[in-house]
Parts: structure tokens; C-alpha cells; sequence
């Protein structure tokens, strides 16, 4: 393990004014890398070795050298411009072969078949007398992160000699960072508490954050239709009105959050002008990045909410003037970065290695992909449920894991691997293939109605790691992935018992057979394509939409790839995600999935094709949820006083009740107490923390008399009385709902309807 420390921060003192600087930095290593003698494909022995957080190498046919990524912060209207070694301390290290080479990758994907194919040592690189890597420390990117710099440097803490096949241990290295003035043009800095924290998760010179920050509120361009909230939903204006009861709660909990239509953006915008790419999505993204500069940096999360025919996607590039498809990867990386050029080159190929493309986004992004108002309503309720009250007051079941493996994963028992990072997780089924990988037969566990059955014992997080396809994924396979007659059971977005060219035909393998509808789980997949955009399989669906709009049951949240995921290379960013949640605090699920892609910062696929369905607010449980059982709420007059009942670090919500917080509303965060003034009746209070269940306080009685409602409004309340007399408190009059305005009430006892309450055509009223 990498122990770190750093030595000196600045030279001089930075006062925002352009100006030379170097950041000076030590690391040592500990010698608790392995060496082992290996038998590859080419029948010849080679030394391969591993190291505790380290990747195997970053060039294909070059010796595979672990690797580790590390970032820095420096001033904005800045770049580094190289790195220096100061000192070098080193050890020789004994080996009896030649570094293997770096494989390519294994896709894991269902299509894939093993090969023989095996990628020799380089001549040219393996017969030289100079050191590999010649450079042991180098910049490889420099992006923005909320308009923070964040300069990324691989480190090798080994370096290799192949001529003389002698190998050297870096015991320790003092580097210089040098950086100078930029002429880039100033960017939104944000320094909120979440940006903040995940910066200074991130990056190796933490204490230098402050003194970096830049006050800029140059604003930005502002449409008739550019809001100001923390949280943007874009969706259709058919789907529009099923998000009522999700916005509703996010607001409640403290969350601004606004929704608009892609028919107004659309109507307002003629494509992106970062990139000059002037299609939909491009108008997608230009309205994000105006919400976010116009209103300094509020914006953080989005949810891309419809099907890829209604919210759009944006494939990147990962080479050069490719025609692969599997190379042409959706992701939602390009409706985050508001920093980037993806189309330098206009070529009309986007987000290519020869593009600017910044990985450090800006917001973070969620997409769920609903084709009808149902399916946002079956989203909706294990999202709510998820976050208000998982399993219906049966908590247990969210420090359980199930996972499956198979083929190449199993070979490394990747699953207990991910699994002993998850500190939250308490108990563990994993299903193996019977046999181990290499089976010349197919294994008869797990098969998918197996898998299905497992799954439905509650479980609060999950992974099925397997080759996989777009609506697939297999779990138990002749030999690895064998592609032969009956030589694979696989799990399926729905049922299906037909068998085809190598499946095995059989009944309850599919996601439709879920049963945990009051325990929603959350599922993180590694195979290829089971979260695919884009994909148009007709009445089918991708595994993340069955899972998380399609089903009943299922789970709220699947994080998977769009096109391949990579062994062995998925699997440490899974460990990576798993440990940003565990080690670095970093609950919020989106946020962990951003953290997990720094681990991999030299793979541009990885950082394209890994997505998340779902909301990207959300925080994932880490333990039993706990109670704010000795909450109190007292009136004083218009005051209202709040206490968490001695539970500190509380985020408090205090709005009114009848307009959706826009007369009143107030968030204090981090608190244990706090008394609001000039509350209006009525009004709904909430308290949330990590790890306990959110309190909520709805008023008592709901009275709606003498009112025209010509806007969406979703009202929460234990009894409701609507119409022209139902208190003497206010003016008599009727109630009517008109025209295009979408109104619910959610009461947990009576609603009452009495003479005078009127719905107009064209306008909906529901009761909940």
C-alpha cells in the first residue's frame, strides 16, 4: 500500500493573480507487491507482478508494470507544464523471467470467445537497454472538476531494465509539479461543501484547495427558460407529469429541484456551443451548461428521464476515425462536461483521442429510460422507497449482498474480492459455477431461475458478474463463455425459456420474476452492454431499464456499461466505487461511480461506457438505518422550532405546504436544532441524515377553499377539505383546477371533496 505525504504545499502565497508555481511532493511505497512465475499462452514463463491498488501496466505488448493514478489541484488560469524527479530512492529486486507482457483486455461480453491469441513481448521494447518506463512520473491529463484544475499523474513504482532483465523497486521519489499562466477564459468555480469534500477525496494536496479558489461570477448566457436549482430533471412533456411525487420529496428533503421539457429546450436552443455540434443533444447540453454557469455553479445533479427516442444520447469516440460500433460508446459523460471540446476536429466523430474532452465533470448525471408515465411511476416508487423507508420498515436486508460469478471473474473471485471492500455489508451469498471456469461440461449451478429465486430473499446490493449482452448475462457456462449448443444459463430482462444457439431453455430467469417489490436493491454490473442507451430490441429492454422502470421489483439503481466492460480492469473500478462509499464517506451514489472512474484514468472506455441509471442524488445505506425517534416540532406563533432530538449533522427542511415551497421555503444543513421564522400554515418539515430514516411531518388538515390553481402542485397532508366552505378561516369561493395544471393530493388519511371543487378539462387531479 502507497503511504503519501505531503512535503511542501506552495512556495509562495497565491492571490489569484497569474504566476509561476510548483507544488513539491514525496511518496513512498511499501514492498508489498508479489512476484510470481507464470505459464502463459506461448508456453514460455514470465514474472508477473501485483500490487495492492496498483493497475497492471498501461501499454499493450510493453512489460506490465503496476501503475497508480494521482491528482493534484492547482490554480485555475493555470497548467502544469512538466514534472520533475528531485530524488529517487531505489531497491533491486530479483526475478527469474521476463516481465509478462500487458495482455489486451477481456471484453465481457457474450459474443466474446476465447482465443488462443496471445500478445508477444514487443521485440523492439524488450530488447533495449532503455528503462521501461522511461518516464516512472507523468502528466496524463489536466481537466476541470467544478472549475477546480485537477492535473492527473501516473506514477510506476517500478522500473524495468528488459535488456538485462533487471528490475528495480521504488522505495521513494520526491517530485516538483511546475505550472504557469494559462490564457484559458475563467470557469465557474464552485466551493459548496459536497464539491469540496469529493475534491479533496481526490486529490493528493488537499490543504492547497482554499487557497486556490478563484471568485468568478461571470454568469452565463440565460434563456426565457434557464432556471436556478440544485437538481434538473429533463424529460418529455408526455412524462412530465408522472415526476410530481418524485420532485415533491426531493424538494421536501432540501433538494431545489426543477424539471423542463426537451420540447422547450428545442424550441429555444440551436445546439451546443462549446463543441459546435448542433443536433438534440447538443441543445441538451448547452441548456445544462447556461443552468450551471448562469447561475454560478448551482446546478449539481440531473436526470436524463425518458427513452433514448426521447431524451437523447451522445456517443464518444474511443479511437480515432473508427467504424466499430462497440467502440462508439453512449455516455452521459458529454451532458456533465461543460469544459470540454468534443469535436475539435470537425469531423463529425465525437469525443475522439484527438478532441479535448475534459473526464472531470461538472454535474453529475443519472438517466432512467421510461417509455410511458407508468414505468416513471414504478421508478418512482422504489426510488421513495429506497431513500423513505426500504422494505417497509425491514431494514436488515440492506448489509446483504448477493452476487453471482463466473468464467474470468470467478477465476480471480472477483466477487469476494469487491465484497471484503464493502465495510456496510454484513452477510454474503456469492453463486459460483460448479466446477470453476474451465469445465469441460456446463455447469448445472447456478442457473438463472436459480439466480432469480436467490435474489428474492432480499438482498441491498447486488451484481451478476458474467458475460453479457444487452438484455443478458450469463452465470454459469461450458468452459470460458463457451458458445457451443446448450452451453450457458444466462438471466434475461424477461422470461425466456426458448433456449437459442447456446442458451439453455428454461422458465424464471428473468428480471420480470422479481419478486422484492418493498426491497428495492441496488445493482452495480460489470458485463458488457447490459446498461446499452441506445438499445432498440423492440418489446425488449436493456437490463437497466427492466430493472429499474420496467418491473415491480428490481431496485431503483443500475450502474452498467452502454458497450464493453473490460476484465480485468472493471473489476478495480468496482472496487474502487465500493471504496470511495466505505473509505472515503462518499455516500451519494453518483459521486462513488465519479470516484471510481479516477481509478482508471488512462482508459477512456471505461470512463464512456460506465453509466448510471438512476438518481444521482441518492446515497446508498451503509448500515441499519437508524430513527429520529425524539424528533420534536413546536410552535411559537409564526416560529417554528425543530430539534432532531440530539441527533447532530441534520439536514432540516421547513416549507410551506400548499405551494410547493415557493412562498416559503428554508434548508438548514448541519444542524442539530434550528427555529424557523415567518413559517405559514401549512407547512411539512423533514429531517434527513445518512443512515436514518428521513422524518417527516405533514400538517394535520389541508384546507383549499376560494382558489384558481393554474399550476402543478403536489401537496402532502393527513386529512385534506377542498371546496367553496370548508373553513371560516378564509374567503368562501370554489376550488378549480384549470386547464394543463397537474394536481395530487397525498394524504395518509381523508381527503374530502365537498360542493365547489372543480377539475377542468384538459388538467388532472389525482388523490394518493
Amino acid at each position: 500500500m502507497k503511504k503519501t505525504k505531503l512535503i511542501m504545499a506552495f512556495l509562495f502565497l497565491y492571490t489569484g493573480i497569474a504566476c509561476f508555481g510548483q507544488i513539491n511532493y514525496s511518496v513512498s511505497f511499501e514492498n508489498n507487491y508479489i512476484i510470481n512465475n507464470v505459464l502463459l499462452e506461448d508456453s514460455n514463463y514470465y514474472s508477473r507482478i501485483t500490487m495492492p491498488g496498483f493497475q497492471s501496466g498501461d501499454s499493450i505488448s510493453y512489460p506490465a508494470l503496476p501503475v497508480k493514478y494521482i491528482h493534484f489541484v492547482i490554480p485555475q488560469d493555470n497548467n502544469a507544464t512538466s514534472v520533475i524527479i528531485n530524488e529517487i530512492k531505489t531497491d533491486e529486486v530479483a526475478i527469474e523471467n521476463i516481465i509478462e507482457p500487458l495482455q489486451q483486455p477481456i471484453p465481457i461480453s457474450l459474443n466474446y470467445t476465447p482465443e488462443e491469441d496471445f500478445t508477444p513481448p514487443d521485440s523492439e521494447r524488450y530488447s533495449s537497454s532503455i528503462p521501461y518506463p522511461y518516464e516512472i512520473v507523468r502528466i496524463v491529463h489536466q481537466n476541470y472538476f467544478r472549475g477546480h484544475h485537477v492535473v492527473t499523474v501516473a506514477v510506476f513504482p517500478f522500473r524495468y531494465y528488459p535488456s538485462e532483465n533487471r528490475l528495480e523497486f521504488i522505495t521513494s521519489l520526491d517530485i516538483t509539479i511546475n505550472y504557469s499562466p494559462n490564457n484559458n477564459d475563467p470557469i465557474i468555480q464552485p466551493k459548496d461543501d459536497m464539491t469540496i469534500q469529493l475534491l479533496s477525496s481526490m486529490v493528493e494536496n488537499k490543504d492547497d484547495i482554499k487557497d486556490f479558489y478563484m471568485e468568478n461570477n461571470k454568469g452565463g448566457t440565460k434563456t426565457n427558460i434557464v432556471v436556478d436549482c440544485e437538481y434538473l430533471v429533463i424529460t418529455s412533456q408526455s412524462l412530465a407529469p408522472a415526476f410530481a411525487r418524485f420532485m415533491a420529496w426531493k424538494k421536501r428533503k432540501g433538494i431545489d429541484i426543477k424539471l423542463v421539457t426537451v420540447e422547450e429546450i428545442y424550441a429555444n436552443y440551436t445546439g451546443d456551443n462549446i463543441s459546435g455540434i448542433n443536433d438534440n443533444s447538443g441543445k441538451i447540453r448547452q441548456y445544462m451548461a447556461d443552468v450551471y454557469n448562469g447561475n454560478n455553479g448551482r446546478l449539481k445533479y440531473a436526470l436524463l428521464a425518458g427513452y433514448y427516442t426521447v431524451v437523447p444520447v451522445r456517443t464518444g469516440y474511443n479511437s480515432d476515425n473508427t467504424t466499430n460500433p462497440m467502440y462508439i460508446i453512449p455516455t452521459d459523460l458529454y451532458f456533465a462536461d461543460f469544459d470540454g471540446d468534443w469535436e475539435v476536429d470537425n469531423d463529425g466523430r465525437y469525443g475522439e483521442p484527438q478532441d479535448n474532452v475534459d473526464f472531470q465533470p461538472e454535474i453529475f448525471i443519472g438517466r432512467i429510460g421510461p417509455q410511458t408515465t407508468q414505468e416513471v411511476e414504478n421508478w418512482t416508487r422504489k426510488t421513495l422507497l429506497y431513500e423513505q423507508n426500504p422494505g417497509n420498515g425491514d431494514y436488515s436486508y440492506l448489509t446483504r449482498a448477493f452476487f453471482t460469478q463466473a468464467d474470468d471473474m470467478q477465476d480471480t473471485d472477483d466477487a469476494n474480492t469487491v465484497l471484503d471492500v464493502c465495510s456496510w455489508i454484513l452477510s454474503r451469498v456469492v453463486f459460483s459455477e460448479e466446477g470453476g471456469p474451465s469445465t469441460t461440461y456446463t455447469p448445472a449451478h447456478p442457473t438463472g431461475q436459480e439466480a432469480i429465486s436467490e435474489f428474492n430473499n432480499h438482498y441491498g446490493f447486488c451484481s451478476f458478474m458474467g458475460h453479457g449482452g444487452a438484455d443478458n448475462v450469463a452465470i454459469a457456462t461450458k468452459g470460458y463463455n463457451n458458445n457451443e449448443q446448450n452451453s450457458k444459463y444466462k438471466l434475461n430482462s424477461f422470461d425466456w425459456h426458448e433456449g437459442g444457439c447456446c442458451y439453455i431453455s428454461e422458465n424464471g430467469n428473468g428480471f420480470d420474476n422479481m419478486t422484492n417489490e418493498n426491497y428495492p436493491s441496488i445493482l452495480y454490473s460489470m458485463s458488457c452492454e447490459t446498461a446499452q442507451t441506445d438499445f432498440d430490441g423492440g418489446q425488449n429492454r436493456s437490463m437497466a431499464e427492466a430493472y429499474t422502470v420496467v418491473v415491480n421489483g428490481g431496485g431503483s439503481h443500475y450502474l452498467g456499461n452502454t458497450r464493453y466492460g473490460w476484465f480485468p480492469f472493471s473489476t478495480n473500478m468496482f472496487i474502487a466505487f465500493c471504496n470511495a462509499i466505505s473509505n472515503e464517506y462518499i455516500y451519494k451514489i453518483a459521486s462513488a461511480e465519479k470516484r471510481s472512474k479516477e481509478s482508471c484514468s488512462g482508459d477512456r472506455y471505461l470512463q464512456y461506457t460506465h453509466n448510471l441509471f438512476g438518481c444521482p442524488e441518492t446515497e446508498i445505506w451503509t448500515a441499519t438505518p437508524s430513527q429520529f425517534t425524539n424528533a420534536l416540532v413546536t410552535e411559537n406563533g409564526s416560529n417554528v422550532a425543530v430539534s432532531t432530538g440530539g441527533v447532530s449533522g441534520c439536514t432540516i427542511c421547513v416549507m410551506s405546504a400548499l405551494d410547493n415551497g415557493i412562498s416559503y421555503y428554508n434548508v438548514q444543513t448541519n444542524v442539530l436544532s434550528y427555529t424557523f421564522t415567518n413559517v405559514p400554515q401549512p407547512y411539512l418539515v423533514t429531517i434527513t441524515k445518512h443512515d436514518y430514516i428521513p422524518y417527516m411531518k405533514d400538517p394535520d388538515n389541508i384546507y383549499i377553499q376560494n382558489e384558481t390553481i393554474n399550476t402543478d402542485r403536489y401537496i402532502y397532508g393527513v386529512n385534506f377539505f377542498a371546496g367553496e366552505n370548508v373553513t371560516n378561516q378564509i374567503p368562501q369561493g370554489p376550488v378549480v383546477i384549470m386547464n394543463s395544471s397537474n394536481v395530487v393530493f397525498d394524504a395518509s388519511n381523508d381527503v374530502n371533496l365537498e360542493g365547489g371543487f372543480e377539475v377542468q378539462s384538459g388538467s388532472s387531479f389525482e388523490v394518493k
